[in-house]
C-alpha cells in the first residue's frame, strides 16, 4: 500500500478488515475469482486494476453478487492510488439498476471507500459525508465502530478535532481486539494530538504499537512508533524520543510511507533544534520544503504546537495545499445511497 499517505493507510485498513476476510492471506490458489481479485486490490492495485480494464465488458453486462464484490474490490484498488477517474466510473457501475438486488451486502464498503478516496484527494467534508451515510447503512456493532472511527478521522483532518473526540468517546472499546483495538488508540491519539493533549496522545500511541507488536503487525507498530516520536518531542521528552527512535532501523522505514519518511526527517532535524532549545535556520528551511507532505499525512498541528514553542508559529499555520492533487472527485458519489446529506 505504499501510494498511501498515512491517513489513507489507516481509513482503508480499518475498511478492509471486514471487505478481505480470510483472503489475505492467499498467495496462488483462489477459490473464486472475486477472491483473486479482492488479493491483488490490497497487494497488487494495479495487477486489480489491469484484470477490471481486460474484464470490464464481460463485467458490464453480468448481474450478480460476485459482480458487485468485484467492483468493490476495484473501487478499493482505484481508491489505494487515487485513480480519480476510474473511481467515479465503478461508482457509476456499481450503482447501475441491474446490480440494485445484490448491492446490499456490499454497500457499507462501497459508502466506505468513497469516503477513502475523498480523504485521500483532500477532500474532507465530502469524507465527512460519505461517513454519516455510512453509519446508516452499517449493520452491526462493529462496522458502527469503523464508520465511526472513520468519521471521527475525517472531521479531524477537515480541523474539527473537538468533533473528532466526542465521536471517539462513543466508541465501545470492548468489542475491539487486536488490531481493530490498535487503531482506535492511533485514533486517539491523533485527533488528542489536535487537541493539543499531548500526555493522553502519547499514551494512546504507546498502546496502539503495544497491541500491534503483540499480533505481530510490526509495519504498523514502525508507523504508529512515529507518531509517537513526535508527541514525545512537543512533550520535550527526549529520552523517550531517544529510546522509541532507536527502533526504527533502516529497514525498517521502508514500511513508512512518502509522508511518514518525511515527517521523521523532519523530527529528526526539530529534535536538534529542540535539544538545543533554538530553531535552526536548517530546520525552518526544511520545514517550508515539506510542509505540504507533513500536511497532506495530518501532521500539521505537531507542525504548528512544535514552532509555537519556539515563537515561530506562523510558520506551520502556512496555508500550504498539498501539490499532489490532479482534480476533485465528483461531490455527490454517494447520492444513490444519501440523497440527503
Amino acid at each position: 500500500m505504499k501510494y498511501m499517505s498515512n491517513i489513507g493507510f489507516l481509513l482503508l485498513a480499518l475498511l478492509l478488515t471486514l471487505h478481505v476476510k480470510a483472503v489475505e492471506n492467499l498467495k496462488e490458489n483462489f477459490a473464486t475469482e472475486d477472491d483473486k481479485v479482492k488479493y491483488l486490490s490490497l497487494n497488487y492495485p494495479e495487477k486489480a486494476i489491469q484484470f477490471y480494464k481486460q474484464n470490464a465488458p464481460r463485467l458490464s453486462e453480468t448481474n450478480n453478487e460476485q459482480t458487485v464484490s468485484i467492483y468493490t474490490s476495484i473501487l478499493v484498488a482505484a481508491s489505494n492510488i487515487r485513480d480519480i477517474t476510474l473511481i467515479e466510473q465503478i461508482v457509476e457501475e456499481v450503482t447501475q439498476n441491474r446490480l440494485a438486488q445484490f448491492r446490499p451486502p456490499y454497500d457499507f464498503s462501497i459508502i466506505n471507500v468513497i469516503g477513502v478516496s475523498y480523504g485521500m484527494n483532500f477532500q474532507y467534508a465530502e469524507s465527512v459525508q460519505a461517513y454519516q451515510c455510512a453509519l446508516e447503512y452499517s449493520r452491526n456493532n462493529l462496522e458502527k465502530m469503523i464508520a465511526k472511527m472513520n468519521l471521527a478521522i475525517a472531521y479531524r483532518m477537515a480541523g474539527q478535532p473537538a468533533f473528532s473526540y466526542q465521536i471517539l468517546q462513543s466508541v465501545d472499546e470492548a468489542i475491539l481486539s487486536g488490531r481493530r483495538l490498535a487503531s482506535l488508540f492511533v485514533v486517539r491519539g491523533n485527533t488528542a494530538m489536535a487537541l493539543k493533549k499531548v500526555k493522553a496522545a502519547i499514551t494512546d500511541y504507546k498502546a496502539a504499537r503495544n497491541h500491534y507488536l503483540k499480533g505481530e503487525h510490526h509495519r504498523n507498530a514502525n508507523r504508529v512508533t512515529v507518531n509517537l516520536l513526535g508527541a514525545a518531542l512537543v512533550d520535550r521528552r527526549l529520552t523517550l524520543f531517544d529510546e522509541f527512535r532507536k527502533s526504527l532501523q533502516p529497514e525498517s522505514q521502508s514500511y513508512l510511507t512518502e509522508n511518514e519518511q518525511a515527517y521523521l526527517a523532519w523530527l529528526d532535524l526539530m529534535y536538534k533544534s529542540v535539544r538545543q532549545k533554538k530553531l535552526s535556520k536548517l530546520a525552518i528551511n526544511n520545514t517550508k520544503l515539506l510542509l505540504p507532505k507533513l500536511i497532506a499525512g495530518g501532521y500539521e498541528p505537531v507542525v504548528n504546537q512544535l514552532f509555537s514553542s519556539f515563537s515561530a508559529e506562523y510558520i506551520g499555520q502556512s496555508k500550504v495545499q498539498p501539490n499532489n492533487v490532479e482534480r476533485r472527485l465528483n461531490a455527490g458519489l454517494i447520492a444513490s445511497w444519501c440523497p440527503a446529506i
